[in-house]
């Protein structure tokens, strides 16, 4: 009897190990380039058939924005349907379901049909898919489809035709992305949702047919096949249909990224307000088969710990799970974790610490490596229980061994690893420099005080440039005071404003960037609210100087003309120093080319019409000031008599009144 138990529990493992959900999976290629994987399983009832063409986001142009989702709902469409019909509702009639997806490197179709339905629904693709009719009448129904769904530009961003924030804020000005920085991999740049928008609202049916043409070739798609069904037999079936339809050969258009680690480890603190979390691993690169697999076993295997420890023991998180995002032969491999926010600390060093000793020092045992490996095996088997998760292991199987001649499983490839080979295969991959930290720490002292910080800061630096900008003013010294006519939001304010603030996102970007390549690593979260300080002064500083900028009054106090902006600061000129006073047209300024010169930077006048007058203050240094002012004639005159006289004393006389 013993004997019979110890055989059990010996071959048990070898048991449960040979119950491989992926290995009755099949790949085959069309003499078109088609590639069909075939998950079958006969314990079901359903079928589920996804189509996948290797072309997506990342493979549009500006001009282009949006045509990969507009075309994939254009393709429900077909004149062979009745009644304005579309593809998903002649299935939805067949007790089945049906959907597309637009991604950035594929487009996605896929539909869940009864067993009966399986030729009907492969035929009924083939239709969909490879003999479409793209018509006006379709473009124009699904545009307003895809606006509805996406969201339609407002209509500044439609009457102006651009993004403003796009302008503001332009590409460079973002943060370098992650797999750019840390793997050298340089992705399109992004487009912002409005973009988006209104390139879909201008998208021409010549520019879809030409995407369609380009990439829905049968060598740029892979069908898969999934749940109840004969293998045999639908097999034969796509070689006399799908297989016969023409093919360029272009194949899979789908970009292939291969990144190489920089050494440079992956730092990313947060302030939250609300629940903190951990994402903690490392950055990985070179993986084979065997890598991938013994990373993707024991993340998941350590996060199930995780919840055992964290969560069911203290009740310290709400969950705990992988994260990884391995593509080819590299990417990274993180576990993701809530957590309180008195044990954040805590908990960080100890998953911290757990990682090192099981990885770098090789502490995890043989037993901990069996059950990783059998728990990871497992979950297969749980997934592959309908049609829809067939498919997506068929889709699984495909990815995994995409750049092999074999079609291994990842059950065959664990069984031939040992546990040296296990830990040793984790230590390689477990260095400093490629380690991957991102938290959303909770605040510093208290709930809230990063924005009470900032709030703080800003009034300390107001202070401060009262302090230095305020000027004594003796309102019984004041001889004379026009307001100079400024109505509020004129163009010139803008335009100030929106120069000053670029310039500020220009010195943000530079200062924070700095600040996090040379004192984020060390500072951790402090770095945070040394960001705040940084990025307060700067916008301070840029309201300070619209402010100061913009002129609202002129005072003449004592022997000193003041021109006084919003701010505290002011300038001031002694009256000595006005070589003459006049009230000129705005034309003749416009006209006189040889006094741009002078009134750069002092040119504040805010009426278009040019046959008005404004107020002209020409100094002895060859600058002068050009003011909007109430009734120009009467305050040249009023401030021409306060200045004493010059060499020429007409010079300080309006010209209208010099024949007098």
């Amino acid at each position: 009897m013993r004997l019979i138990i110890l055989l059990f529990l010996c071959t048990g493992p070898l048991f449960a190990a040979a119950r491989d959900p992926l290995k009755s999976i099949q790949r085959h290629r069309l003499k078109n380039g088609l590639s069909v994987v075939l998950a079958p399983d006969s314990s079901g009832d359903l079928v589920h058939v996804k189509l996948r063409v290797g072309v997506g986001v990342d493979h549009e142009t500006r001009a282009t924005l949006g045509v990969s989702h507009l075309l994939e709902h254009m393709l429900f469409r077909n004149e062979v349907l009745k009644d304005d019909m579309s593809f998903s509702e002649l299935i939805k009639e067949r007790d089945g379901s049906a959907n597309g997806e637009t991604a950035e490197q594929e487009t996605s179709y896929f539909a869940t049909v009864p067993r009966r339905e399986t030729r009907w629904i492969l035929d009924l693709f083939q239709t969909m898919l490879l003999s479409p009719t793209i018509r006006d009448k379709y473009l124009e129904t699904e545009r307003k489809t895809v606006l509805l769904e996406i969201g339609e530009p407002s209509p500044l961003i439609r009457l102006l035709g651009v993004d403003p924030l796009r302008i503001v804020s332009p590409a460079h000005l973002q943060p370098t992305p992650f797999w750019e920085e840390h793997f050298g991999i340089v992705d399109p740049a992004p487009h912002s949702l409005s973009e988006v928008q209104l390139s879909t609202l201008r998208l021409s049916r010549a520019q879809i047919e030409h995407h369609y043409r380009r990439y829905y070739d049968p060598s740029n798609m892979q069908l898969t096949v999934g749940g109840a069904f004969d293998a045999e037999a639908v097999l034969a079936h796509l070689e006399r249909t799908w297989g016969l339809h023409p093919s360029t050969g272009i194949g899979d258009q789908r970009h292939r990224k291969t990144g190489t680690l920089r050494g440079k480890p992956f730092r990313d603190f947060s302030i939250s307000e609300e629940q903190s979390a951990i994402t903690l691993g490392f950055m990985v690169d070179r993986l084979n088969r065997r890598d991938r697999e013994v990373l993707e076993s024991y993340s998941r295997y350590l996060a199930h710990r995780l919840m055992k420890k964290i969560r069911n023991l203290s009740g310290e998180t709400y969950t705990a799970f992988e994260s990884n995002g391995l593509y080819g032969n590299f990417g990274y491999f993180t576990i993701n974790l809530s957590t309180s926010r008195e044990r954040f600390r805590e908990n960080l060093l100890f998953v911290r610490g757990l990682l090192y000793r099981e990885l770098r020092d090789g502490t995890l045992s043989d037993a901990d490596i069996r059950e990783a490996t059998r728990l990871y095996l497992s979950g297969f088997d749980l997934w592959g229980r309908d049609a829809e998760a067939r498919a997506q292991l068929g889709d699984l199987m495909a990815e995994l061994n995409d750049h092999d001649q074999d079609w291994v499983t990842p059950g065959e490839i664990l069984r031939g690893v040992s546990p040296e080979e296990y830990r040793q295969t984790l230590a390689k991959f477990a260095r400093e420099e490629n380690e991957y930290l991102a938290v959303a720490a909770p605040e510093l002292f208290f709930y809230g005080d990063y924005y009470l910080f900032g709030a703080l800061l800003a009034l300390i630096f107001l202070g401060l440039y009262q302090r230095v900008l305020k000027r004594p003013f003796h309102n019984d010294r004041i001889r004379w005071v026009r307001k100079v006519r400024f109505p509020p939001l004129l163009l010139l304010e803008i335009v100030v404003g929106l120069v000053i603030l670029e310039l500020t996102l220009h010195a943000a970007f530079v200062s924070l960037r700095g600040l996090d390549s040379v004192l984020g690593p060390s500072l951790g979260i402090y770095a945070r609210y040394l960001e705040i300080v940084v990025e307060t002064f700067l916008l301070v500083t840029a309201a300070q100087a619209v402010l100061s900028y913009v002129p609202r009054k002129l005072y003449v106090m004592g022997d000193v003309l003041v021109i006084k902006g919003l701010s505290f600061y002011s300038r001031r000129i002694p009256l000595e120093e006005i070589r003459a006073v006049r009230a000129v047209p705005l034309g003749s300024i416009l006209l006189s080319v040889r006094r741009w010169p002078a009134l750069w930077g002092r040119f504040h006048f805010y009426d278009l019409r040019f046959w008005k007058k404004g107020l002209l203050i020409e100094l002895a240094s060859g600058r002068a000031h050009y003011f909007s002012t109430q009734d120009p004639d009467a305050a040249a005159r009023e401030l021409a008599r306060l200045c004493p006289a010059g060499s020429d004393p007409y010079s300080m006389i309006p010209s209208a009144l010099r024949s007098s």
